[in-house]
């Protein structure tokens, strides 16, 4: 019933994570995907697909109290507000759309859960890597 309102913007992520037991993004994504004829645009295997998100999903650290699974799927479910308005929608493909929806529920992969300042001053692995 949830999924029907997946398109408006008062869309409650937070209830949609309860009620798939910690797994709003991968059942978002798989219900987006679908909606979008995504899997059979690009003729996707759906076993490996899932696959794939419960690895997104997993390299979310729940610990952090806002870059979390729950965010990337807020952001992902707000990237289908955005992609279906239609002033953009008419100029997308369906490859634009796969990439959107990816890139929403990845942005945040394996965040930290400090700024940047941080993770310099600490010496962390990551600061070094991105300068």
């Amino acid at each position: 019933h949830m999924l029907s309102k997946v398109g408006m913007w008062d869309f409650d992520i937070f209830l949609f994570d309860r009620l798939t037991n910690g797994n709003s993004l991968v059942t978002l994504l798989c219900h987006l995907f679908n909606a979008h004829g995504l899997i059979h645009h690009f003729k996707l295997d759906m076993v490996t697909l899932h696959r794939f998100l419960v690895m997104v999903q997993e390299d979310y650290h729940s610990q952090n109290p806002y870059h979390n699974a729950v965010h990337a799927a807020d952001v992902t479910q707000a990237m289908h507000c955005y992609l279906k308005e239609p002033k953009l929608a008419s100029f997308l493909t369906p490859l634009d759309i796969m990439l959107g929806l990816l890139a929403a529920a990845a942005h945040d992969v394996d965040h930290p859960g400090v700024n940047q300042p941080f993770l310099i001053k600490t010496n962390h692995h990551l600061a070094n890597l991105y300068q």
